[in-house]
């Protein structure tokens, strides 16, 4: 079942009957009430902008890496493009956002893939040349966790093998005003890419990211991503300035993961609160749920897994502070 098929099936069963819903994936609509519309004074430039971002995600000894974009996408976009013109093989997570795919083939680039879940297979990646890049989510969505120790030592390992190896953290779903450790310690390895956007934590979608680029890397970036315009400079500068979004928001789902969990863990009791976001994956198929607990979950299909036996759980549907 794929999302299309998701969504109508959605529709369908919620019309028949009353449910627990663990299936809302939008953000934008469930957290907004929390959001706070502000005017902007002032204008104020992508270099203004990058400075406080800095500041605010504690990277200033590495702002001269930091290159502005329209976000996540736009900056996976401008590196696609890069990727595909050098001749580099790109791996992807299988299951964890279609866009990914979609931008890459569209650069014309022939992705190869590798499971999230249950849980990430690093290993997979010895099959990749000596020319690769290999995209992975920090935090690791859907699992809501962030990259463990042994992971990171994987990914240092393998990029150590070959100084053609890169990897590019997409940091979309990080709701803390700071990158975790492991995140920064594969940054510092100088082949890897760190991408962030106000998305997710900022609520303000399309409006402003920020890419870590290596040393290496950072001219050909420069040249390739377009920059936010003034107006999108001046509203991230703005939420950056005035908003705690980012904790508010993890506040929130830390509170309702705590009330879900004794629910869930009645078909899936091996669940643990995830220490970040609002998706977990849980050892359990979305029908037989459905059918015996009258809770409607995500089938992992949903994100791109060939797994029927795993399903992702939301805590959006009903949050509330």
């Amino acid at each position: 079942m794929n999302f299309q098929e998701f969504k109508a099936f959605r529709d369908q069963v919620t019309e028949q009957r009353s449910l627990l819903r663990l299936d809302c994936m939008n953000p934008f609509k469930a957290m907004s009430f929390l959001k706070v519309e502000f005017e902007n004074a002032r204008r104020y430039s992508c270099d203004d902008a990058l400075d406080l971002w800095a500041e605010t995600m504690d990277v200033e000894e590495y702002r001269s890496a930091a290159i502005a974009s329209g976000g996540v996408r736009e900056s996976l976009k401008g590196l696609f493009h890069i990727f595909a013109a050098h001749g580099k093989e790109l791996w992807l997570p299988e299951d964890v956002y279609p866009f990914y795919w979609d931008a890459a083939q569209n650069e014309g680039l022939s992705p190869r893939s590798f499971p999230t879940l249950p849980i990430p297979d690093f290993a997979v990646l010895n099959q990749a040349s000596a020319e690769s890049v290999v995209v992975i989510t920090s935090p690791v969505s859907p699992l809501g966790r962030t990259l463990n120790e042994d992971e990171t030592s994987q990914i240092k390992h393998w990029l150590s093998e070959s100084s053609g190896r890169q990897v590019i953290l997409d940091t979309v779903y990080s709701y803390t005003r700071g990158f975790d450790k492991n995140t920064m310690e594969l940054f510092e390895t100088g082949q890897c890419f760190v991408s962030h956007s106000l998305s997710k934590a900022w609520l303000e979608r399309g409006v402003f990211g920020a890419l870590l680029a290596p040393e290496r890397d950072q001219q050909t970036c420069r040249t390739v991503l377009v920059s936010p315009s003034i107006e999108d400079c001046s509203s991230a500068f703005t939420a950056l300035e005035r908003s705690i979004l980012p904790d508010k928001q993890q506040h929130a789902f830390s509170q309702e993961w705590g009330r879900l969990t004794p629910i869930i863990r009645e078909f899936a009791p091996k669940h643990q609160i995830p220490n970040t976001g609002y998706f977990a994956a849980i050892n359990a198929r979305h029908d037989d749920v459905l059918e015996k607990y009258d809770a409607l979950v995500i089938p992992a299909t949903v994100f791109g897994s060939s797994s029927h036996d795993i399903s992702i759980v939301s805590c959006l549907h009903d949050i509330s502070l």
